[in-house]
């Protein structure tokens, strides 16, 4: 009995041992497994946002988890992902960026070529009526000159010499006027021979002015010229560089009054040499300076309208300098003076300051009227 007693007693202990036991067990699966859920929560839930940020565009965005299981492996890659694909974007971005650059860019060149084109189709219309202008005005007087002797019968050999005068006259200005429209064209073209050579800028400038001399004898004009007759020496074609030179005389003694005077002086400093010629004329308005080297552009006061030539001078000069890397440049005042200003690079620069500072100046006045006879 009494161990039956014992043996009942044992089997009620084991029992709430193994309640206990069991309770025990019971809990620390709770535990264990809330532990575990939280472990995994966590990861996941920054995996979900990760995922759905990069969904949203946002490549930026990375996870804050750096475990050492599958988990924070998962996590490093898709950082990794995120980060290449932030890399493509920018990529990709800068590409476009690019192209639009690109874009613009070709498209503000074919705008200013279509300008340039549009702008030289209306040159080549004005350029067509302009000569046929310029054409027009001595064939029209030419046709004038050869019907005067043909009315009312014969006339007096001197007025068939008269006629013949005039025409003759005025072949010359279609002559200089074809020519000058033949070196515009080769110009535009440029099919116009250049020999540049290392010469010395005064010899140009002297020669310049022995012709102009002689270009303004019929109104009696001298040309005084001061300069240093110590080389300047320069890179250049000096047959075209006088030419732009005696065009530029010309153009001053054409609108200077008779029995006047042109004044040409050229100095040389800090790399450059400056050639300015000076005339007491007419003058130009400050409104019609901007046009000067135009072509075909003749001043609009009557006094200058009814001058001589075709408006090409200038034109020519400016596009003859500017082919010798040159600058020009024109100022005036009207019923004062007009002042052309030539500027163009030389080889020594020292050595022409030092010209500039010890040399004589050579002045040339020579005063020739239409009366007198020639040399």
């Amino acid at each position: 009995m009494r161990t039956e007693l014992q043996a009942e007693a044992l089997w009620r202990r084991l029992t709430w041992m193994t309640a206990a036991l069991a309770l025990a067990a019971v809990v620390l699966c709770f535990v264990a497994a809330f532990l575990l859920a939280r472990s995994l929560m966590r990861p996941i839930s920054l995996l979900t946002e990760g995922t759905e940020a990069i969904s949203r565009g946002d490549l930026d965005h990375r996870i804050a988890f750096d475990g050492r299981d599958e988990l924070g492996a998962l996590a490093r890659r898709f950082n990794e992902m995120a980060t290449h694909q932030q890399d493509q974007r920018d990529r990709l971005l800068n590409a476009k960026a690019e192209l639009e650059q690109q874009v613009a860019t070709r498209t503000a060149e074919l705008a200013a070529a279509n300008q340039r084109l549009t702008e030289l189709d209306r040159l080549r219309v004005q350029f067509l009526a302009d000569i046929s202008h310029e054409l027009r005005t001595p064939l029209t007087a030419l046709r004038g000159e050869a019907e005067i002797p043909l009315r009312h019968g014969s006339k007096p050999e001197a007025v068939y010499r008269d006629a013949l005068e005039r025409i003759v006259t005025q072949s010359l200005e279609m002559g200089r006027l074809v020519d000058d429209l033949v070196f515009l064209s080769r110009s535009e073209t440029d099919t116009i021979r250049f020999e540049p050579r290392r010469t010395d800028l005064v010899t140009i400038v002297a020669d310049a002015v022995h012709e102009g001399e002689i270009l303004g004898r019929a109104k009696g004009i001298s040309i005084k010229a001061a300069y240093s007759t110590r080389p300047v020496w320069i890179t250049a074609d000096a047959q075209r560089l006088k030419q732009a030179l005696v065009i530029i005389l010309d153009n001053a003694i054409k609108y200077s009054p008779r029995d006047r005077s042109v004044n040409l002086s050229m100095t040389a400093m800090d790399g450059h040499a400056e050639i300015a010629i000076r005339d007491k004329g007419l003058g130009i308005p400050a409104e019609e300076i901007p046009k000067v080297f135009e072509r075909f552009y003749r001043g609009r006061s009557p006094r200058a309208s009814r001058q001589l030539g075709s408006g090409l001078g200038l034109a020519i000069a400016k596009w003859l300098i500017e082919k010798h890397r040159g600058e020009i440049a024109l100022t005036s005042e009207v019923g004062s003076f007009t002042e052309v200003v030539v500027r163009l690079p030389h080889a020594d620069a020292t050595a022409s300051a030092d010209a500039n500072a010890g040399a004589a100046v050579v002045v040339l006045k020579k005063r020739l009227r239409a009366k007198t006879g020639s040399e």
